[in-house]
C-alpha cells in the first residue's frame, strides 16, 4: 500500500510541475497579446488626433420662397401670403 501512495505522490508532483512548466508559455502568449492590442488602441487614437479632426459638412443651400394661400371665409376672396424660408 505504502508502493500505491508513492505512486501517487509522484504523479501529483509531476502533474504539478507539468502544469506549471506549460503556464509559462501561456503567460507569455496572453502578454503578447495584450501589448499587441494596447499598441493598436494606440494606433487608433494617433491616427484619429492626426487625421480625424473637427468635419464641415457645408454644400449649396437652397432657399426656394414658400407661398401659402389663406382663405377668408368673411370676404368671399383668397390672399396670398409671403413667407420667407
Amino acid at each position: 500500500m505504502a508502493k500505491k501512495s508513492q505512486s501517487y505522490s509522484l504523479k501529483l508532483v509531476i502533474l504539478c510541475v507539468l502544469v506549471i512548466v506549460m503556464a509559462i508559455p501561456a503567460m507569455f502568449i496572453s502578454y503578447l497579446v495584450f501589448e499587441r492590442s494596447s499598441r493598436a488602441d494606440e494606433a487608433v487614437t494617433e491616427v484619429s488626433q492626426r487625421y480625424g479632426g473637427a468635419q464641415i459638412i457645408g454644400g449649396p443651400i437652397l432657399a426656394l420662397p414658400s407661398w401659402n394661400q389663406t382663405p377668408l371665409d368673411a370676404i368671399d376672396t383668397e390672399i396670398v401670403s409671403y413667407k420667407a424660408a
